[in-house]
């Protein structure tokens, strides 16, 4: 018995002192936190940036009022801290902190805050990327870094976090320029469009310069183009090169006459042609040109077409028949006939099929919508269906009814990213699909059709 009672003795013994010891642990975070919020204003400038620290690394959001407090401190080692504990905190209620520390007296710290104001819109609080799109990555031959990230267009951007990059466009820091061209061009920055441009003649920096001509496509500005031509002529060949691809990108015709130039004097890299173009590989600038102006699809360009629709590669075969299927020109069908019996290579194939098409074979959006879901030309086939104007988009209708999975949802998107008013009732009843991929799909094709027609 005596020993029973030894037994309960120390039971409970080590109960009491393993709640008290919980309860200690408790007490002493509770007033860990607090602690930690209450050394922001230390009069030891160590004490807060660990504070600040320490508050970032356990992502505490009831301490983010202080830290917004905290980032007007004298201190620059302090407000990088601070600035970077709410970074990883993610909350939304510190994009004015950000948007103010991009002025702020040290360059590192204007940069992260850019880039802090920009997860803001394209991470979530999980560290994924959301509410951003990706965009041209099927279309860029040119550069495997290109930033496609964009956000869309039923996102609402703060006007003061547009106004805030604009202002840092002639920052004497380079990287700080660069971010805020990049940043502009992801939050789809229109309103500081006519600032871009002017500021864009002055840019010293050529990896700049590029990102500028990336915004200008991101931004879907037209207006760009007779910016862009004295850039298809400069001497550095990252700059010739995305000036070329985004004068494709942004149809510009104004840019025609002189790619086509380019691209007649049949560019070595490794050469000087007066003086002025370097080139990159023997016809490596040439599929470059002839890529362009197949998007831009201009009459001018049809005798260039036409003799590369026989060239020995494919590339240039299928940059042909694309350029003929925008013209959508009847008088060129006889020579897309001639040119489909036997054709070699299914990329070739399948463009003498979008062609095809824009020449009233609606037959043929089958060959499209059959390589749709696949790994190998799915992306090809996405960038037709999205130049499709509202009413061709109906075409894709009973496709979208017959198909199922990943067919459906890539039609979906592309309905999404082209269409209008009058194709929002067919996007709608996907909307409840008994696929939840395919429901989810729909619903964001809605969105990106509603804040388009502003509706």
């Amino acid at each position: 018995m005596r020993k029973l009672h030894l037994i309960l003795l120390l039971l409970f013994c080590g109960a009491t002192v393993t709640g008290v010891v919980a309860q200690a642990q408790t007490q002493t975070r509770k007033v860990s936190i607090d602690g930690l919020i209450y050394d922001l204003k230390h009069p030891d400038p160590d004490r807060r940036v660990e504070a600040a620290r320490l508050l970032g690394v356990h992502k505490l959001n009831q301490s983010v009022p202080a830290l917004i407090e905290a980032a007007a401190d004298p201190q620059p080692s302090v407000r990088l801290a601070v600035l970077e504990a709410l970074a990883k905190i993610r909350d939304p209620r510190a994009l004015h902190t950000y948007i103010t520390l991009t002025a702020d007296s040290e360059a590192n710290i204007r940069q992260k805050a850019i880039a802090a104001l920009l997860e803001v819109y394209v991470v979530d609080e999980s560290g994924f990327v959301a509410g951003t799109r990706k965009v041209i990555e099927f279309l860029n031959p040119f550069d495997s870094d290109y930033n496609t990230l964009v956000v869309e267009p039923y996102v609402p951007v703060s006007a003061d976090a547009v106004r805030a990059l604009a202002q840092r466009l002639e920052d004497p820091e380079t990287g700080v320029r660069k971010a805020a061209v990049m940043g502009l061009g992801t939050l789809r920055g229109r309103a500081a469009l006519p600032q871009m441009k002017d500021v864009l003649s002055r840019e010293p920096e050529n990896g700049i310069k590029i990102e500028y001509f990336r915004s200008f496509y991101k931004i879907g500005d037209p207006d760009a183009c007779g910016r862009l031509v004295p850039y298809v002529n400069d001497p550095d060949k990252a700059v010739h090169d995305e000036a070329i691809l985004t004068s494709g990108l942004l149809r510009c015709k104004e840019s025609v006459d002189a790619v086509m130039d380019i691209y007649q004097m049949g560019i070595k890299e490794r050469e000087k042609v007066f003086g002025v173009i370097p080139a990159s590989s023997s016809d490596d600038l040439q599929i470059k040109c002839l890529q362009a102006l197949a998007l831009i699809g201009d009459d001018r360009a049809a005798k260039l077409y036409l003799p590369a629709l026989r060239h020995d590669k494919e590339d240039f075969r299928v940059a042909a028949a694309e350029g003929l299927a925008r013209l959508a020109d009847p008088q060129y069908e006889p020579v897309l006939v001639e040119r489909s019996a036997g054709a070699r290579g299914k990329r070739f194939q399948l463009a003498l099929a979008y062609a095809f098409y824009r020449l009233g074979h609606k037959e043929r959006l089958q060959d499209m919508v059959r390589e749709l879901g696949g790994m190998k030309h799915g992306d090809q086939m996405f960038s037709y269906l999205v130049e499709l104007t509202p009413d061709q988009l109906a075409d894709l209708y009973p496709h979208l009814r017959a198909s199922k999975g990943k067919t459906r949802i890539r039609i979906l998107e592309a309905v999404g990213v082209a269409g209008a008013v009058q194709n929002l009732a067919e996007v709608q009843s996907y909307t409840h699909d008994s696929d939840a991929n395919v429901a989810s799909a729909a619903m964001v094709a809605v969105r990106r059709i509603q804040a388009r027609q502003g509706l």
